[in-house]
């Protein structure tokens, strides 16, 4: 989608454009820096996926990651 044509649009119709769009996915991964929204549904499963041109995505998968992590630590510190 040209940048041009995004004027023109709503942006509930800009996302659902860029979400429609292929070159937006990568297998499962989502990208688009127009699309307004941190989760979209998968295209071809049930389920999410993050929009990853967005910070807030790579916040998500790091406290994802991060928490229990955290709990192992302090459950391994507060045994020992």
């Amino acid at each position: 989608m040209r940048h041009s044509d995004l004027r023109k649009l709503t942006q509930d119709e800009i996302n659902e454009a860029e979400w429609n769009n292929p070159e937006n996915w990568n297998m499962f991964l989502y990208s688009s820096r127009y699309d307004t929204r941190i989760v979209v549904p998968q295209r071809s499963t049930y389920g999410v996926s993050l929009n990853f041109d967005h910070a807030a995505a790579y916040w998500i998968v790091f406290g994802y990651l991060a928490l229990p992590l955290a709990l192992i630590g302090i459950i391994m510190w507060a045994y020992n």
